[in-house]
């Protein structure tokens, strides 16, 4: 818990720029996942997970390597790499993305009642070609999530959770806005120094142990989004040196409700 609260009031004192903001429209997707899960050794195991998104039509394919190691019933960690297939319906393409994460755990046993948080490093690696200074190839984030479940209706164990992500390397914009034409002048690209929350999510969901081998989890999450989006542009003078101008610099709120279901084979 302190340590949301720590990650909240690092985002306060970020500097606001004259940026401007809009509201997008509620929407709802859903997500479908098979896993296969195998036991290494004791507290030691190896999964791999298939995934689709959909949000309207078909969002992202994605699959998901990784491995968990439990070191008690106190703390736990593991590490995964993900390829991310997102589906862009007005190019009709995949644009590939490359994902790593790593994460710690710790809980917490409350009678029939299980609090843990779990911290996770997630890198997301662009292997296409793109203005850089728009965002980071390698774009940084962490993400914290508190989850209380319970024990208590076996084998149908509910949960809820609470989750907040941090980006951790976004492009710095150093510009000056003029509010009589609506536009941007004296632009410098800053690097990649702006630390943010960018999406605050919260889902109520069960755990279903069908048997030793089988499992289903049934879940349904809300996502308040806060998508920052700088776009560039290269322009020249009249002796043909070449500059960059800042055409726009957005925050987009979105709220997205969604509903998955998965499937495990444990073995």
């Amino acid at each position: 818990m302190k340590k949301l609260v720590f990650l909240w009031v690092l985002a306060l004192p970020l500097p606001v720029l004259a940026q401007t903001t809009s509201v997008g429209e509620a929407s709802f997707g859903a997500r479908v996942s098979v896993a296969a899960d195998y036991k290494i050794a004791k507290g030691l195991h190896l999964n791999l997970e298939e995934e689709v998104r959909y949000n309207g039509s078909l969002k992202r394919l994605q699959t998901t390597l990784g491995v968990d190691y439990k070191i008690n019933k106190y703390f736990k960690t593991g590490a995964s790499y993900s390829l991310l297939e997102n589906y862009k319906v007005k190019k009709a393409v995949f644009e590939p993305r490359h994902r790593g994460r790593f994460y710690v755990q710790g809980a917490l046993p409350l009678g029939d009642f299980r609090l843990s948080l779990r911290e996770t490093f997630q890198l997301t690696n662009r292997p296409d070609a793109f203005n850089a200074t728009q965002a980071p190839r390698n774009k940084l984030a962490l993400k914290s999530r508190l989850k209380l479940s319970y024990k208590g209706w076996k084998p149908v164990e509910p949960y809820a959770f609470l989750e907040l992500r941090t980006a951790l390397n976004e492009a710095a914009v150093s510009a000056t806005y003029n509010t009589a034409t609506l536009s941007w002048s004296n632009y410098s690209f800053g690097g990649y120094g702006v630390v943010r929350m960018d999406r605050y999510r919260a889902g109520l969901g069960a755990d279903w142990k069908i048997n030793k081998h089988h499992s289903l989890e049934l879940y349904g999450l809300f996502d308040w989004n806060l998508d920052r989006e700088v776009d560039t542009a290269w322009r020249s003078d009249d002796d043909d040196n070449s500059y960059l101008i800042l055409k726009s610099f957005n925050i987009e709120k979105s709220f997205t409700g969604i509903l998955g279901i998965g499937y495990k084979f444990s073995f």
